[in-house]
């Protein structure tokens, strides 16, 4: 998703949640929980929708599968580096909930101040001030959030590295609750092989798929072999 699209989004994110905290009246706290719940779920569905069905791309011929890949990760020194990212990512998710509250405790002082000017200066209508008053608050906890995701935020997605995977010649299944599917030809995804590290990375369409393998050679020609067939993938080989 591009910038301008996730802008948009964010800026109706906000005004739905001000909105919620301004006319939720006693039950404006669970509204706002539930409307969380709901953005999430919404999320895995469209994640899913994207994504191929499982059952169709198992119902092909097995090519390769892999069961556990812990021996040869344990191998990869550059993973250590990437795993401490990723402890940076979750920090990051910790402290925007810590921000949010502190920001939510602090802006209640000026609540009635800023109420107030804004009846003064712009509109009497309360609910109107009441609905500047949280677009502020939460702009300000996207601001700082934004801030901190340019400076803690790794400018390359993390990937996602699953302990199993069926490789057949309709696709890749990632057994597991998300259930992830990619149907070949891969349309508009950069397939990638990193034989010292021993993985294949598929990298497009916001996803970023890591398979590590004792095979990394043998699992780069199955999928390449079978991406060409449509035409579509790009791939890149690395002995590095």
């Amino acid at each position: 998703m591009d910038g301008k699209k996730m802008l948009v989004i964010q800026q109706l994110s906000t005004f739905l949640i001000a909105a919620i905290m301004v006319f939720g009246g006693p039950y404006r706290w669970i509204l706002f929980i539930l409307y969380f719940i709901a953005i999430s779920w919404a999320s895995l569905l469209l994640a899913r929708k994207r994504s191929a069905k499982p059952d169709e791309v198992l119902a092909g011929k097995v090519l390769y599968e892999e069961k556990n890949i812990r021996e040869v990760v344990i191998r990869d020194e550059k993973l250590i580096e990437e795993m401490r990212v990723q402890g940076r990512v979750l920090t990051l998710t910790f402290a925007t909930l810590i921000i949010a509250i502190i920001v939510f405790w602090i802006a209640g002082y000026f609540h009635t101040s800023f109420v107030e000017v804004v009846r003064t200066t712009i509109s009497n209508n309360i609910y109107f001030a009441e609905f500047l008053y949280w677009v502020a608050v939460l702009e300000i906890i996207g601001i700082i959030n934004l801030v901190l995701r340019k400076v803690l935020m790794p400018k390359q997605q993390l990937p996602i590295m699953p302990n199993r995977y069926v490789v057949t010649d309709k696709g890749i299944v990632v057994p597991g609750i998300m259930g992830l599917a990619l149907k070949f030809p891969l349309k508009g995804y950069n397939v990638k092989l990193d034989e010292r590290r021993g993985f294949v990375e598929i990298e497009g369409k916001g996803l970023r798929l890591r398979l590590y393998t004792s095979k990394p050679r043998r699992l780069y020609d199955i999928i390449t072999r079978f991406s060409y067939e449509g035409g579509s993938s790009q791939s890149k080989s690395s002995r590095k």
